[in-house]
C-alpha cells in the first residue's frame, strides 16, 4: 500500500505493481481484517481489497482518529479518546 499525498492509496501487488488506486481525501487509514476503513466526518468508511465493496458505519459525533478491532472501537478528538464495544 502506498499512501500519496494527492489523497489516493495505492494497492500494489507483491512485486510493486498497481492493483488499483483508492481515491480518498482522508490523512490516514487503517486495515480491520480484509477493509482497509478511514475516518470521513462522522463516519467510518470501509473498502474491501479484494472485492473493492464500500461499507459505511456511522460515528456517535466528527471524529479525527478511529481505530477499531474486532471487539472495540476508539474514537479520537483532539480533547477525548471514546472506547465502544464494536462487533464488525
Amino acid at each position: 500500500f502506498l499512501f500519496v499525498l494527492d489523497n489516493s492509496i495505492h494497492v500494489l501487488n507483491n512485486l510493486g505493481k498497481e492493483i488499483r488506486k483508492i481515491d480518498v481525501n482522508v490523512n490516514d487509514f487503517s486495515f480491520l481484517g480484509e477493509e482497509l476503513y478511514y475516518v470521513s466526518g462522522s463516519s467510518l468508511q470501509f473498502v474491501d481489497l479484494y472485492t473493492t465493496e464500500k461499507r459505511e458505519i456511522l460515528l456517535p459525533h466528527k471524529a479525527e482518529f478511529a481505530f477499531v478491532t474486532d471487539e472495540r472501537m476508539i474514537i479520537i478528538n483532539s480533547k477525548t479518546i471514546e472506547l465502544f464495544e464494536f462487533h464488525p
